[in-house]
């Protein structure tokens, strides 16, 4: 009777390992399925703030250039030859002092109603 007890509580012992080693694995594919899960996720959202910083950059260069223009304009109407500071023909007090000049003469003006925008719009060009 002994050799039978023995050989069964061999036999629940082993049963025991698998099933500690069964849980083990569970929870081992659990956990790594969720730090892969994770880890994907970060690499999305950097992905997507990297894109967006990237758009919100060209609109700030799209914008520039667009200011630019409008600046260039008005400023070639002065006299001002380039508002480019890398231009040759760049001259930095004369359009320091053709800012100064402009927005002296913003802060002089009232606030144009819509009608005088929209003529003020039609004289620049737009």
């Amino acid at each position: 009777m002994a050799a039978a007890t023995t050989s069964i509580i061999n036999i629940n012992a082993a049963n025991l390992l698998r099933i500690g080693a069964f849980g083990t694995g569970i929870f081992y594919g659990f956990s790594r399925k969720a730090t892969l899960t994770q880890f994907v996720k970060d690499r999305e959202h950097a992905r997507h703030e990297q894109l967006e910083d990237e758009l919100i950059e060209e609109g700030k260069v799209a914008f520039e250039a667009q200011f630019n223009r409008e600046q260039a304009k008005l400023a070639k109407r002065d006299g001002v030859a380039s508002v480019d500071s890398d231009s040759y023909k760049f001259d930095a007090e004369r359009y320091i002092n053709w800012l100064i000049n402009q927005t002296e003469k913003d802060a002089d003006k009232p606030i144009a109603s819509g009608q005088q925008a929209k003529e003020a719009e039609k004289k620049l060009g737009k």
